[in-house]
C-alpha cells in the first residue's frame, strides 16, 4: 500500500499540468491548420491551366529616380510653368533656364578661332600647290641649264667657247640648283605644317562643341516623363556644376522587392511572370516579370530578395510607388509546383512562417 501511494501521489500532482498542456496545444494546432487551409479571399482568379508556385510580399518603388544636377555655373533666370513638387512633367519639357550670355560669348570666340584655323589650312593648300608648280618649273630649268652647260663645254673643247662663258654657266646652274633645293625643302615641310594646322582645327572644333554643349546645358530639360519630388532652386539663385536642382520620380517602370524563403530559390528564375495585388484592393492586379535575384541571403531570417519589374504603361491601373503588395509567382510546371508562402516577420521581430 505504501508503494502504491508513492506511485499514485506524483501522478495525481502531474495530471493538472498535463491537461493544461494538452488544452494549449490543441488551439495552436487548429490555428495553424486554419492558416494553412484558409483560402485567400483577395487572390486573383486562377485559370485551370496556371499554377502559383511561390508567393511573397514586397514594397513597390520607382526604378528610376532621376536627380538632376547643374552642369554649368550661372544664375537661374526662369523656371518652367507650374514647376513645383508633385507636378507632372513630360520628356523634353524645359524645367530650368540658366543665364547663358557668358557661354554664348565663349561659343562665338571658339567659332571665330576655328574659322581662322580653317583659313590657314586653305592658304596652306594654295601655298603647297604654288610651291609644287614652282618646283616643277625649277626642275625643268635645271635640266635645261644642264644641257646648255654640257653643250658649252663641248664647244670649249673645240675652241668655240671660252672658259669664262663656261664658268658663268656653272655659276648660273649652281644658283638654280640652290633654288631647286629650297623648293624641295619647303615641300618637305608642308606635311608637318599641315598636321599641325589639322591638329589645331581639331582642338578648335572640340572647343566649339564644348561651348555649344554648355549653351545647351543652360536649358535643363526633363529626361523622362515623371513627377517632381523635390525642387531645390528658385529664380535668382546662383548654381555651380554639381549642385542639385531637382529630383524626379519616373512612374513608368516600377520595381518590387519581394522577400522569399531560401528553399524557393532553386525554383525561381529571371523572366518568370508573376501577378501582384493588394490585400486592401480586391480585384486590382498588376502583371510583372522577375528581373533579377539578389546573390545574398539573410542568414537570420533564411530569406533572399528578388526584384520584379512592372511596366505601368501596360497596366490598366498604374502601380503606385510605396504600395505594399503580394506577389504570386507563376510556375507552369505542375510537377514542380510546391506552394510556399512567406509571411513577413511581425513587429516583435519573430520570423515569418514558411
Amino acid at each position: 500500500m505504501i508503494r502504491l501511494a508513492i506511485i499514485l501521489i506524483p501522478c495525481a500532482l502531474a495530471l493538472p499540468f498535463l491537461l493544461l498542456k494538452s488544452g494549449e496545444d490543441r488551439p495552436l494546432a487548429a490555428a495553424t491548420r486554419e492558416v494553412d487551409a484558409a483560402p485567400s479571399g483577395h487572390s486573383p482568379a486562377i485559370g485551370p491551366g496556371s499554377t502559383f508556385a511561390i508567393e511573397g510580399y514586397g514594397t513597390a518603388r520607382a526604378r528610376h529616380f532621376p536627380r538632376i544636377k547643374a552642369e554649368v555655373a550661372g544664375e537661374v533666370t526662369a523656371l518652367g510653368p507650374d514647376l513645383r513638387p508633385g507636378g507632372q512633367v513630360v520628356r523634353g519639357q524645359t524645367l530650368i533656364s540658366i543665364r547663358d550670355a557668358e557661354y554664348r560669348q565663349r561659343l562665338a570666340q571658339a567659332e571665330s578661332a576655328l574659322r581662322i584655323e580653317e583659313v590657314r589650312l586653305t592658304r596652306l593648300d594654295i601655298e603647297e600647290k604654288h610651291c609644287g608648280e614652282m618646283l616643277d618649273r625649277t626642275c625643268e630649268q635645271v635640266d635645261l641649264m644642264e644641257r646648255d652647260k654640257d653643250l658649252l663645254f663641248y664647244l670649249k673643247d673645240r675652241g668655240n667657247a671660252s672658259i669664262r662663258e663656261c664658268n658663268e654657266k656653272l655659276i648660273e646652274l649652281e644658283r638654280e640648283r640652290t633654288v631647286l633645293q629650297t623648293f624641295q625643302q619647303q615641300m618637305e615641310l608642308f606635311e608637318s605644317r599641315r598636321q599641325q594646322i589639322v591638329a589645331d582645327c581639331g582642338r578648335m572644333r572640340a572647343e566649339v562643341e564644348l561651348a555649344r554643349l554648355n549653351v545647351d546645358r543652360c536649358v535643363v530639360k526633363a529626361p523622362c516623363d515623371g513627377r517632381i519630388v523635390e525642387l531645390k532652386v528658385d529664380v535668382g539663385d546662383r548654381v555651380q556644376p554639381g549642385d542639385l536642382l531637382l529630383s524626379m520620380l519616373d512612374p513608368i517602370v516600377i520595381e518590387v522587392t519581394v522577400e522569399l524563403p531560401v528553399s524557393a530559390r532553386e525554383r525561381v528564375l529571371p523572366d518568370t511572370p508573376c501577378t501582384l495585388f493588394r490585400e486592401s484592393a480586391p480585384g486590382t492586379t498588376w502583371s510583372g516579370t522577375i528581373a533579377r535575384l539578389s546573390p545574398r541571403a539573410n542568414e537570420a531570417k533564411q530569406t533572399f530578395e528578388l526584384y520584379v519589374d512592372v511596366d505601368n504603361a501596360a497596366q490598366d491601373t498604374p502601380l503606385i510607388p510605396g504600395y505594399f503588395v503580394r506577389a504570386l509567382i507563376h510556375n507552369p510546371n505542375q510537377e514542380q509546383a510546391h506552394a510556399e508562402r512567406y509571411v513577413p516577420p511581425s513587429r516583435d521581430g519573430s520570423a515569418g512562417l514558411p
